[in-house]
């Protein structure tokens, strides 16, 4: 099983080696480190770890709350594409074959960003589903998508989207979480240079048709 751990602890030296060790007593296997902010003293930290079965999870969401100065901000499941450059697999997968270079990406979404969903949403006229990943719901949650620019929205229910627009169309990328913390600024930005270099591989025209 893998997770995502979003964790916030004191951005001083010594405290994401103390979260380190708290996930290996626990049984976490760590595979990646992300940081996604420091701010006012305090950073947000994103680990993907490998743990053998749900007890580990459990001990590790106990650990952490007991560490010092530690907030957990979320922890659930993903599956994560192997290597240290999935995206750059991506890229790779999208230039030998540009004619199915959107399908590629709303496929392998999901597993880049740790999000349940992906769908390629056309604007103009109105709102409507293009194509989008096997999880998706027949018909997804959609947020208002204009004026067109990159964004994270929340709704309601507690689903969690990122959007983000191919440049000089009106074709957007949409990815979503049920069950973890919203997006980042951060893995907003990943995603846009994401589409910006996926559009321009694949040219203007079919991401419009």
């Amino acid at each position: 099983m893998l997770l995502r751990v979003r964790v916030s602890l004191p951005d001083r030296p010594g405290a994401l080696g103390a979260v380190t060790r708290t996930l290996g007593s626990a049984g976490a296997d760590i595979l990646q480190v992300t940081v996604l902010e420091s701010v006012s003293g305090r950073a947000l930290d994103e680990f993907t770890v490998s743990v053998a079965n749900p007890a580990v999870r459990d001990r590790v969401s106990a650990g952490l709350e007991a560490a010092p100065g530690v907030r957990v901000e979320g922890i659930w499941e993903t599956v994560e594409p192997p290597g240290a450059f999935p995206d750059l697999v991506v890229l790779s997968q999208v230039a030998v074959n540009p004619g199915r270079g959107l399908a590629t990406l709303v496929d392998a979404a999901p597993a880049l960003f740790s999000a349940e969903w992906a769908a390629l949403v056309e604007t103009d006229p109105s709102p409507s589903v293009v194509t989008a990943s096997w999880q998706a719901p027949a018909e997804p949650p959609l947020p208002a998508l204009t004026p067109l620019r990159p964004r994270t929205v929340s709704l309601p229910g507690g689903t969690h989207l990122a959007a983000t627009p191919f440049d000089g169309t009106s074709t957007v990328l949409v990815i979503a979480r049920d069950h973890a913390p919203a997006f980042h600024e951060v893995e907003l930005t990943r995603l846009t240079v994401l589409a910006d270099i996926v559009g321009a591989i694949v040219g203007k025209a079919v991401v419009s048709r």
